[in-house]
């Protein structure tokens, strides 16, 4: 009704505005709800090395984007807990399974998460066995 009412120039003029934002919220919250059921549903990650090169993967049915790190440059990789900040907004995708993850690793400055939905022990097993096939560090930091 509201895309009707703008379109048609029905909306009282003082309301238009709040009409928008209201809109734009909605639609908005409405691709985040749909995107959070696809990645429930077919979602997953993958990860690869190739050479040198770790690359996570969130696929949902074929489609996706790939983040490539330096194996040499990974240091400390743990199961850490999630830190949900309502303020970050990958953070509190968090909550819907989407982004983070249980498993973090140190790469530059910068800390990188992947293993969402894993369950603690699901995670320190696969901490174990990408450390002992890759050989990532510990952390540098005193």
């Amino acid at each position: 009704m509201v895309t009707l009412q703008l379109l048609n120039g029905d909306a009282p003029p003082v309301g238009e505005v709040f009409m928008l934002t209201w809109l734009g919220v909605w639609t908005v919250g409405g691709a985040l709800a749909i995107f959070a059921w696809f990645w429930q549903v077919m979602g997953k990650e993958i990860l690869t090395v190739q050479g040198q090169t770790f690359k996570t993967r969130r696929d949902i049915g074929g489609f996706g984007f790939d983040k490539e790190y330096d194996l040499v440059r990974m240091r400390d990789l743990r199961v850490a807990q999630i830190d949900v900040n309502p303020f970050d907004f990958s953070s509190s995708l968090q909550l819907w399974g989407v982004g983070g993850g249980v498993i973090a690793f140190d790469h530059g400055a910068r800390t990188y998460r992947f293993g969402a939905g894993l369950d603690e022990a699901e995670a320190k097993q696969i901490v174990t066995a990408i450390k002992q096939r890759y050989r990532i560090p510990e952390s540098t930091r005193t």
